[in-house]
């Protein structure tokens, strides 16, 4: 009895372990490394040991990331990461029979990124720092213009956040500016442009802004101080530009020869100073002067007594002024212009009053202008004194303006007494008086009444066109009578 119970926990100890050698579980001993996938939608297969996995069953914790299992391969599929972060996922198989499990790790790169805060930035002409802030999840490097007005002043070359720090230099190029900055991935070489734009104010500085010549024309030297190119020109053909000299970057100097006159009137012109672009910067304005033009026609006027006008032309490119005596008077006429010329013709009537003295007179008409004069001398003869000879060619004269009729009488007699007699129906008046010549005139006095209540002053004047009679009344009153008759 004894002996059959050992027999049978023998026996029974074989079974166990006969059953336990039969099933291994192919997971056992098995160990996957990590498994690393780039950016994209990426699958891979692994193998997993040589046996059936069909029993295991296999999970992932990461939604974007899935495996399967084919008999002892495994696999695995993930999404695109659009992230710029490095993910990960676990993937775990378990064995049901025995519950062995096998864990290995899925990552997936991130996506590469260099963002920069801004993309254009603006510096003004003289320059200044730029901080350029970068967000990124691999390692740059920074590449410049080659022209070198951007340098580095500072700037982290790590990952995630970093500023870089820019000096850029004051622009002194003679026009705007763009320079491209690349922030440079050290593995791919994706690059993000940082656009750095750096104005110019165009600026220009001559010394002279005014030219003033005569009519012989001459050359002025001009000074020009500028930030850019600068180009000189005229539409003026008698005013010529020099060639640039005393070069020194931007600043030169320049000559403006304006040529001699030939037509003697004011001229003026412009020369520009012009940028690159065709700007206008700058004008000189150049004025030509010719020397002042003033005369007359004639130097000399001589007239007689009487009254007359004559006339004189005066020539001038100017203002001028006109003094005259008293006894002339002057009046323009037309005013007319030099074809191209600014010199004009003045025609002016001169009217000489009449010189009632016996002797003669003598005066000046004087033209001026700033710088130039012209004098016209007038002379004008004495009134004559027609004497005792023509005495009785005055008196004749005298009867022949005034007549002699059935109602009217005059007597001249000796010792200068004359008489009038006047009849009408109601009267019979004699008016007795005094008369004597001077000159052209004859002067008639004589009283109105004996009682001497009204006296009358007649004058005859004889002129070479006409004679004049006029009787007025000392007191005040009224004209008697008064007429012109032409001479016969």
């Amino acid at each position: 009895m004894y002996i059959g119970n050992i027999f049978v926990a023998v026996l029974f100890c074989i079974c166990v372990a006969s059953c336990s050698e039969e099933y291994s579980s192919p997971l056992k001993g098995q160990t996957v490394s990590n498994q690393i996938f780039e950016t994209g939608t990426t699958t891979k297969t692994i193998t997993i040991g040589k046996g059936d996995l069909s029993k295991c069953t296999i999970v992932s914790n990461a939604d974007w990331c899935s495996a399967s299992i084919q008999g002892s391969s495994v696999t695995i599929s993930v999404k695109a990461n659009d992230t710029y972060d490095e993910r990960q996922a676990t993937i775990t198989l378990t064995d049901p029979e025995d519950e062995t499990i096998l864990s290995f790790i899925v990552m997936q790169k991130q996506k590469d990124a260099i963002i920069v805060e801004k993309s254009t930035y603006d510096v003004p002409e003289e320059g200044g720092i730029v901080t350029v802030k970068i967000d990124s999840n691999v390692d740059y490097e920074v590449e410049l213009p080659k022209e070198g007005w951007i340098t580095i002043l500072n700037g982290t070359r790590g990952l995630k956040n970093s500023e870089l720090s820019l000096n850029v230099a004051l622009n002194d190029s003679g026009n705007r500016r763009e320079g491209i900055v690349k922030i440079v991935n050290k593995k791919s070489g994706i690059n993000e442009k940082v656009i750095i734009k750096q104005a110019l104010t165009p600026k220009i500085t001559i010394d002279h802004e005014n030219i003033s010549v005569n009519e012989d024309g001459d050359e002025v030297t001009i000074k020009v101080q500028s930030n850019v190119n600068v180009n000189v020109a005229t539409n003026e053909d008698w005013i010529s530009i020099g060639e640039k000299k005393d070069i020194n970057g931007f600043n030169f100097s320049v000559t403006i020869r304006v040529l001699p006159m030939s037509s003697g009137y004011t001229r003026s012109g412009l020369v520009a100073f012009e940028s690159s672009e065709g700007r206008i910067m700058a004008l000189v304005y150049v004025y030509q002067e010719a020397d002042e033009v003033l005369s007359v026609n004639k130097t000399t006027i001589s007239a007689v007594y009487t009254k007359g006008e004559q006339y004189i032309t005066v020539t001038a490119n100017t203002e001028f002024s006109i003094s005259t005596p008293s006894w002339i008077k002057m009046s323009l006429i037309t005013k007319t212009q030099y074809k191209d010329s600014d010199c004009y013709d003045y025609l002016y009537k001169v009217t000489i009053e009449m010189n009632s003295s016996q002797n003669e007179r003598n005066d000046n008409i004087v033209f001026k202008s700033k710088s130039k004069e012209a004098i016209v001398f007038v002379n004008q003869e004495g009134r004559p004194d027609i004497g005792d000879q023509n005495r009785q060619a005055i008196i004749g004269r005298w009867a022949e303006v005034i007549g002699s009729g059935a109602d009217r009488y005059w007597q001249f007699k000796e010792n200068n007494i004359f008489r009038e007699s006047y009849y009408d129906k109601i009267s019979a008046i004699d008016y007795v008086g005094y008369y004597k010549i001077e000159g052209s005139y004859l002067y008639l006095h004589y009283d109105y009444m004996p009682e001497g209540v009204w006296k009358t002053f007649t004058i005859l004047r004889l002129t070479e066109s006409n004679l004049e009679l006029t009787e007025i009344k000392d007191n005040g009153g009224y004209v008697r009578r008064s007429f012109i008759r032409s001479h016969m």
